[in-house]
């Protein structure tokens, strides 16, 4: 059966429903260029311009051209969210580049079936082909079925009329085979918050569009369990994320604005309001940096590596307002995620007013609690010049170095010099850490490591009881068998050793 008369049927039926929203849920969305604001519109233009460059003619694909006998790569996701841009821009030759990269992204999606990596696609052109026995993250990522299906979504509801019918058939036939392949393998829950707030817009979107109850209904199922657990909590799982939050706003504001049925639309405007708010509390607008403890983080300074929260922050703010996003560079850590850019300017996330001026400047000395899942507790204490952060309960898992993205226990403080200096216990077992008033307190099962950045810092003049560092000046108390301070790079690494207990105090 042709999915043609279903998709022009579909496109027209989206479109209408656009026009159902309120003023109050919806704001217009981009339809050119020229609608972008202009603090979007210079990370568009910057990002989209680096996308040009890798342009490789000979695969369709962004990446690196072979060189001296060795293939190029072409990455996936990020030539997904280049056909967003390039059909907002819509320049002469736009609308042919589009169609060819989604052929060329299309024949990296994996058709499998009875496999658990079925309808997912390849991260890579360059990447092996799957065989059975696979292993999820080293072989594949599962996340690649929502991360691209988001992109094809946008193409579906606000970019049909500048694609091929054929083209539109091939892209919902994707997300039909990329929702299958996820339903098949069971491994999603709602918990996983950023994927399964994708995961239920895409099904409901490719559900109305292929006229298909089932994939509508799951999609439905996953946005009314999402909707319970946050009003249980009020959070998500995943929590004070700089990265992962910036998935979860971005996929909220597609609920909100694109949303095939009211509910998922005022779901979506509630959340990504609730979520701003929240966001709002940890941010420390001097320090351009939210406040710990991160369930998952990629780093401890948001001005030194493109975090997704910070990204949004630096499209969304006012002109002007320093933003925790570091400067505009051809190469940044983590530079990668900056191609979201091209994704979150087709729609763009509000941030409700009476949260606004939270991230234009600091609001004040707070102390906040939060009771997340699995009996977690999330504690902080922002003030001017220091801001530390805890999260505990006894039951969490460990933080295994350098590389772990869960930060159980945080500092950040003004360094004299400029900008933010940073500690975080790295590893740890069974951590259960608490924030108050200038004190962190920390139990263990058996020793931690901190790690910090503090520019000017002396290892030599770290003591196991008392550090002095610029800009801080703290007092220990603390059970450990021993203690080190070594120069690791740009970071000191203290060592406690066999240590249950650690209560800092700053002066």
């Amino acid at each position: 059966m042709s999915l043609r008369p279903l998709l022009h049927r579909s496109f027209l039926l989206a479109t209408a429903t656009l026009a159902l929203l309120s003023p109050a849920v919806a704001s217009p969305l981009p339809a050119t260029l020229a609608d972008l604001t202009p603090q979007a519109r210079e990370v568009f233009d910057f990002t989209l311009a680096q996308n040009d460059r890798e342009w490789d003619p000979a695969a369709n694909l962004l990446g690196s051209p072979a060189k001296g006998g060795k293939p190029g790569a072409h990455g996936i996701r990020q030539n997904a969210q280049y056909v967003a841009a390039v059909l907002l821009r819509d320049a002469p030759g736009d609308r042919e580049r589009a169609v060819a990269i989604i052929d060329a992204v299309l024949a990296q999606q994996v058709d499998a079936p009875g496999q658990p990596y079925h309808g997912t696609f390849y991260r890579r052109a360059q990447d092996p082909r799957l065989q059975p026995g696979a292993k999820m993250w080293k072989d594949y990522d599962p996340n690649w079925r929502q991360f691209v299906g988001m992109s094809w979504a946008v193409a579906l509801l606000r970019d049909a009329d500048k694609l091929p019918a054929e083209t539109r058939e091939k892209l919902l036939r994707s997300l039909v085979l990329a929702l299958e392949g996820e339903i098949g393998e069971r491994r999603l829950w709602p918990g996983y918050t950023n994927i399964a707030l994708m995961h239920a817009f895409v099904a409901q979107v490719a559900g109305r569009l292929a006229d298909r109850p089932d994939l509508f209904a799951e999609g439905q199922r996953y946005g009314r369990e999402i909707e319970a657990d946050f009003a249980r909590l009020g959070t998500f799982d995943e929590y004070n994320s700089p990265t992962y939050y910036g998935v979860d706003l971005h996929a909220l504001a597609f609920w909100r604005a694109l949303g095939p049925d009211p509910d998922m639309r005022r779901v979506g405007a509630a959340l990504e309001a609730a979520l701003w708010r929240d966001t709002a509390a940890f941010y420390h607008a001097d320090m351009l940096n939210l406040c710990g403890p991160y369930d998952r983080t990629y780093g401890m300074d948001m001005t030194r590596y493109v975090s997704l929260a910070g990204l949004l922050l630096r499209m969304t703010l006012p002109p002007g307002t320093p933003a925790p996003h570091p400067a505009l560079a051809r190469r940044l850590a983590h530079g990668h995620d900056l191609n979201a850019a091209l994704l979150y300017a087709r729609v763009p996330t509000l941030i409700p007013e009476d949260a606004l001026p939270h991230f234009t400047a600091f609001s004040g000395e707070r102390t906040l609690r939060r009771t997340l899942t699995h009996d977690r507790i999330a504690t902080a204490w922002l003030s001017p010049e220091l801001m530390i952060g805890g999260l505990g309960s006894g039951k969490l898992r460990e933080a295994y170095g350098a590389d772990s993205q869960y930060r159980p226990a945080t500092l950040h403080w003004k360094h004299p010099a400029g900008g933010v200096a940073w500690a975080s216990v790295l590893e740890i077992k069974d951590a259960d850490a608490v924030a108050a008033p200038r004190r962190l307190t920390v139990k263990a099962r058996d020793g931690l490591v901190v790690r910090l950045f503090c520019p000017g810092a002396d290892p030599a003049a770290q003591r196991a009881n008392a550090w002095t560092l610029p800009g801080l000046t703290a007092h220990i108390e603390t059970d450990a068998k021993g203690f080190t301070a070594k120069q690791d790079g740009d970071h000191l690494v203290l060592r406690y050793p066999g240590a249950t207990r650690f209560d800092l105090t700053s002066e």
